[in-house]
């Protein structure tokens, strides 16, 4: 008793007496009384007390064995904290968890797994699992999955897509996979499902594939949508011979509104027009935002006299439209290309390449109109030439065979004689030495974007002839103009490229004119006017080309910093029989000597025609009575140096 109150009461005098009453009191003869405790500094250990016969004295005997279980105390804690260690985790982890015994009845669910099928784990212990983990649509086929598993011949199940119920009856999307539970022997003794709600992920995927498909801004099909549906009804074509209409659309007049109020002001006209064409088209017609302002339309079961009808009734609802920003009200217009597609359509990038052709095409007829594709059409066939002539523009960029010519432009008022003036061309040296006049390739080179290197080639040859001429001829004052494109005048690099030219050069700016178009200036207003009022800090002037052209002429000539207008010469050609021209004429005049500008008069054809114009005030002219284009090299010798 000494050793049993030492070693296992040593603390605790009340639970001492408590045990020690327990375990000796009342004790049936050859009865055993089992009890543990911990020893401050032995551990562990199990005591047995079992009660013999008494002594002589008729004292009770006792029997007490104390055996040291420190070590078995210390494993048996371990496994149960790595137990519930095991349950936190399983039960803390967001995917659901359900483990089954060697039969497929159900052992286990962490509380994802409860939470997904509404069963308690204590109320799902010992149900079959395909009544826990019921699904919608493919039942079977998870069942035998999970025999396959306990059998033993599927040690794995990659995840797989199904539909579950839960015990509520409500129905979300989840992925699963099954794998075995082995021992240590490599028995299966169970089976482990993994699940895991994919609803947001099914959203998101949505979500992405909307957005490879669709355009942003407008919320209509983007490029990549609208040729996978083209390409099905070529395809469809091809086979069944169905006819449908395919429509190329560009925007006219777009960037006066973007010039004017901004790119927001621009991205919410293009969400309007966009829902315009959309009610305009049937159920199974579909429209798509290729870039910038540019739609195209696919026209299902549809012939060429009803894809006609439609894009008018598309056409005349985008330039009845009128679109209001800050107080300011715009009207556009759509020049829109057909083409039919039919059994014998070509690729889908070829019949695009058609559609564009005649979206373009219409817009050379005058804008705001449609143009169906016709395999005879011989606009259509020449804009497709222009395609031809990218190859000889860059080969004559690289070889150097573009050749500078010039045409005088000459006083009609004596008080200035002094000065001589000339506009610089540019022409194209052809196969066998045959000279290429611009109007044949530069539409092609505006086109296609080339245009900016050979307006680079112009100016970096005009400025290095204009400085040799300026030192070879000091007293002769020379003014050269300088023809610049729309898109030229529109890109900062470019500007900057002719402000290092001109200073490369160490001409005297004085000698230097650029001549930009009424359109150019027009279609980017700010653009063009910085870039004018970046080389007129260097001593540039600068000419407005085909003035009178465009609609708002005299609107915008009050903020464009340029010094001579060109007046467009489809008013000189009939100012002799043409009263109307005649006053338009002058009426330029006037506003052009009001506003300081000098006037220049194009496409003078005869001495009557100079004559009228020097009557009406105008200041110069240029046309071929005067003289005809020359090689730029001829100039010292009219001049008789």
């Amino acid at each position: 008793r000494v050793l049993f109150h030492l070693t296992l009461f040593a603390n605790e005098r009340q639970v001492r007496d408590d045990k020690q009453q327990r375990l000796f009191g009342h004790m049936e003869l050859n009865s055993t009384v089992e009890t543990f405790g911990v020893h401050p500094s032995r551990g562990s250990f199990r005591v047995e007390v079992s009660a013999a016969e008494s002594d002589a004295n008729g004292q009770q005997q006792y029997v007490i064995v104390v055996r040291d279980i420190h070590d078995k105390r210390e494993l048996q804690d371990q496994l149960f904290r790595e137990q519930e260690r095991a349950l936190v985790t399983l039960g803390s982890i967001a995917d659901g968890v359900i483990t089954t015994d060697e039969k497929g009845c159900v052992k286990y669910l962490n509380a994802t797994a409860e939470r997904l099928t509404g069963w308690d784990s204590a109320e799902a212990r010992g149900f079959p699992f395909a009544q826990i983990f019921n699904n919608t649509n493919d039942q079977a086929d998870i069942d035998n999955k999970l025999q396959k598993v306990l059998a033993g011949s599927l040690l794995n199940e990659d995840f797989n897509q199904t539909t579950l119920q839960g015990r509520a009856g409500n129905e979300q999307p989840v992925s699963y996979t099954l794998a075995p539970i082995k021992d240590q022997f490599g028995d299966t003794f169970g089976c482990v499902a993994v699940f895991h709600d994919v609803t947001s992920t099914q959203a998101l995927q949505r979500k992405l594939s909307y957005q490879a498909t669709h355009d942003d801004l407008t919320g209509v099909l983007n490029r990549n949508g609208f040729e996978r549906v083209a390409q099905k009804l070529l395809n469809r074509s091809a086979n069944l011979g169905e006819q449908h209409v395919l429509g190329f659309m560009d925007l006219d007049q777009f960037k006066a509104v973007n010039d004017t109020c901004g790119h927001q002001a621009g991205d919410e006209l293009l969400r309007q027009i966009a829902q315009l064409i959309k009610k305009q088209l049937r159920s199974d017609d579909t429209l798509a935002r290729m870039g910038g302002d540019e739609f195209c339309i696919l026209l299902q079961n549809c012939n060429e006299d009803n894809g006609l009808h439609i894009a008018e009734i598309i056409r005349d609802a985008i330039a009845a439209y009128r679109f209001s920003w800050e107080g300011k009200q715009f009207s556009v217009g759509a020049s829109i290309g057909l083409v039919k597609i039919g059994r014998e359509t070509p690729s889908l990038p070829k019949l695009m390449s058609l559609a564009d052709s005649a979206c373009y095409a219409a817009k050379d007829q005058g804008r705001n109109r449609v143009n169906l594709y016709q395999p005879n059409d011989l606009e259509l066939a020449e804009r497709r030439g222009q395609v031809e002539w990218i190859a000889k523009i860059r080969q004559a960029l690289d070889t150097d065979s573009l050749r500078l010519f010039y045409q005088p432009i000459e006083s009609l008022q004596g008080k200035h004689s002094n000065k001589q003036h000339i506009e610089v061309f540019v022409h194209l040296l052809g196969e066998n030495g045959k000279l290429v006049p611009p109007g044949s390739f530069i539409p092609a080179a505006e086109r296609y974007s080339v245009i900016q290197d050979v307006d680079m080639w112009v100016v970096r040859n005009a400025l290095a002839w204009l400085g040799e001429h300026q030192l070879n001829n000091p007293r002769q004052a020379m003014v050269c103009s300088i023809n610049l494109s729309g898109t030229t005048i529109s890109d900062k690099l470019s500007l900057e490229r002719i402000i290092a030219l001109i200073d490369e050069s160490q001409v005297n700016t004085q000698g230097i004119c650029f001549e930009i178009t009424e359109t150019a200036a027009i279609g980017n207003f700010e653009a063009a006017k910085r870039f004018i009022m970046a080389l007129k800090e260097k001593g540039c002037s600068f000419s407005l080309d085909d003035f009178g052209s465009g609609l708002s002429s005299f609107g915008y000539l009050k903020n464009l910093p340029v010094d001579y207008l060109k007046i467009d010469g489809v008013f000189i050609k009939d100012i002799l029989n043409n009263r109307v021209d005649r006053v338009m004429v002058d009426s330029i005049t006037k506003l052009a000597h009001e506003l300081g500008l000098k006037t220049v008069a194009e496409f003078v054809s005869n001495q009557e025609i100079a004559e009228q114009l020097q009557e009406l005030g105008v200041d110069y002219a240029q046309g071929y009575f005067l003289a005809k284009p020359q090689p730029l090299v001829a100039v010292a010798k009219a001049a008789g140096g």
